[in-house]
């Protein structure tokens, strides 16, 4: 399965430029590596958005199958009550 790049919004881009031009050391790049910079800064703030997103997706899977767990033990215990209580 090949590797998605991750989704660049224009926020990304307009981030990335400010941060480039808020940096004094990047202010003396030409524009075009001055884009290329910004381009890299808003990839990487899209794959940690990214990250973040499939996490969160994750931890709801986990809680949803926990969820479940305690459903199918409270199922069981209910029914050994009644067992139990048949029995006596």
């Amino acid at each position: 399965m090949p590797i998605k790049p991750p989704v660049v919004t224009e926020m990304d881009l307009v981030r990335g430029r400010q941060i480039v031009n808020s940096l004094r050391p990047l202010k003396r790049l030409s524009s075009v590596d001055a884009e290329l910079v910004a381009r890299t800064i808003a990839e990487v703030r899209a794959e940690g958005r990214k990250q973040g997103l499939d996490k969160a997706f994750g931890l709801a899977l986990i809680s949803q199958r926990n969820q479940a767990f305690r459903l199918g033990e409270r199922e069981e215990s209910q029914h050994q009550a009644r067992i139990n209580r048949a029995h006596e």
